[in-house]
């Protein structure tokens, strides 16, 4: 028999950076995909503010990290 698959929690949901319109656009299309029991909506939102751009003083102060500088190409 197969031995059991452990899987840790998934992390928290990013919180929107302050007085950003679309951070809190996309938290609340996540609470509405959520509710609607469309998981992969849900997830969607979640990837979203990664990519979403802010300095790293907003990104720190709304909780985040500041995020690796992205090499295109090579």
């Amino acid at each position: 028999m197969a031995r059991p698959v452990c899987l840790p929690l998934p992390p928290d949901a990013p919180e929107p950076a302050e007085g950003c319109d679309v951070c809190a656009a996309l938290v609340k299309q996540r609470a509405e995909a959520r509710a609607s029991g469309d998981c992969s909506a849900a997830s969607d939102r979640n990837v979203e503010p990664a990519a979403h751009p802010h300095d790293k003083a907003t990104d720190q102060q709304a909780g985040g990290t500041p995020r690796a500088k992205r090499e295109v190409g090579g």
